[in-house]
């Protein structure tokens, strides 16, 4: 079968890191695979050295803050373009099967099915805000033929807009796909604290800076391990320095600012991992990862961060510093605790294997079973 996939971002993170391993999968399983990418970057080149063909194709690309007149009719004066740019490329390719990674760029699953192909979006989403808004970004989901959702929470979200795609809509978590085994943590450092992941707001990293100002952890001492970096924006990167500089200035923890970190090295560095999202997280790798990697894991409630541990972490309101430096101060005093959910996460992260979720979006992508 000849698979069309489609991203929106090549960035190393979140959904596009997803779509690249199951590209990957399915070329593995003897598909036909070719990979178009709205812009350039780590995960482009990471398919190219796999030996994917990748080409860069722009298109309409949806983004909440600028969904306001200027921005209409800005993506009206690309309109023209990006449609014959995206016929182009399908009458080219004659795929039997459009997989778009993300609803944010609808265009693509509009224009692929108008033209008569399957189309599969992955959406990895959650929107929040107005009715409104959700019914403008889950448009796209009305021509899809089969959308994946990351979690319950991302399935309930477009239910709660567009009901009538409950028979269409299937949910597949996430699994760890860096991190296949149990990994052992650096000698001396089971007590040290790993945050994994993009730095800004919405992934919450202030907030343990918060919780370690909040005098709550008494005479605890803490090394702290941040591993990430900001997006490639002005703004992003003034929060990521001001973030740093803060952590730096702390007196009651050993702050580490690692950068972009491999994923292997990274939950080496520590034996508790720390998800302080502040925004609902659809499904976060970060949170199968740590699972699989047998950490003790701390993690906002929000989300579909409660399925995905299901009962194998701390879980804790999101935004909360008190919450979390209580957490975080249970862990460490508290030995017992601390091996009954390494138990819990080692037991939870054997289910989420790669094998039985590359079968399971094997089938969603190509329909098998189907009567149609």
């Amino acid at each position: 079968m000849k698979v069309l996939f489609i991203g929106a971002s090549a960035d190393r993170y979140g959904a596009p890191r997803v779509l690249s391993h199951v590209i990957l999968a399915m070329r593995d399983e003897g598909h036909i695979v070719k990979c178009v990418l709205h812009e350039r970057g780590p995960v482009e080149e990471q398919l190219r050295a796999a030996g994917i063909d990748v080409t860069v194709v722009p298109t309409i690309k949806l983004q909440r803050s600028e969904l306001n007149v200027r921005g209409t009719f800005s993506r009206l004066g690309n309109l023209f373009k990006s449609l014959k740019s995206h016929m182009h490329m399908l009458r080219q390719e004659e795929p039997d099967v459009v997989f778009v990674n993300t609803i944010v760029i609808p265009l693509w699953t509009i224009v692929a099915r108008l033209a008569g192909y399957r189309v599969v979006c992955h959406t990895h989403e959650l929107i929040g805000d107005s009715k409104l808004l959700r019914r403008v970004m889950y448009f796209g989901l009305l021509f899809s033929n089969t959308t994946i959702a990351v979690s319950d929470a991302c399935r309930d979200e477009i239910l709660s807009v567009y009901p009538n795609l409950r028979s269409r809509v299937t949910v597949v978590l996430n699994p760890s796909f860096d991190i296949r085994d149990t990994l052992p943590v650096d000698e001396g450092h089971d007590n040290d604290i790993v945050i994994l992941g993009r730095i800004s707001p919405r992934k919450g990293q202030h907030v343990l800076l918060e919780a370690l100002r909040t005098g709550e952890l008494g005479p605890l001492h803490l090394n702290i391990h941040l591993c990430g970096d900001a997006f490639p924006s002005p703004a992003a990167q003034e929060y990521a320095d001001n973030l740093f500089e803060e952590f730096r200035a702390i007196e009651t923890a050993e702050v580490h600012i690692h950068g972009y970190v491999d994923n292997s090295a990274a939950y080496r560095l520590g034996g508790i991992v720390i998800v302080p999202s502040v925004e609902p997280d659809p499904c976060p790798l970060v949170v199968a990862e740590a699972l699989r990697a047998g950490r003790t894991l701390i993690a906002s409630n929000c989300g579909g961060v409660a399925q995905l541990a299901a009962g194998a972490a701390l879980l804790i309101p999101p935004g909360d510093p008190y919450a979390l430096s209580r957490s975080i101060h249970r862990v460490i005093s508290d030995a017992s605790l601390r091996s009954w959910l390494r138990q819990r996460t080692e037991q939870r992260g054997k289910m989420l294997d790669t094998e039985t979720y590359f079968k399971t979006m094997e089938s969603a992508i190509c329909d098998y079973g189907s009567s149609k």
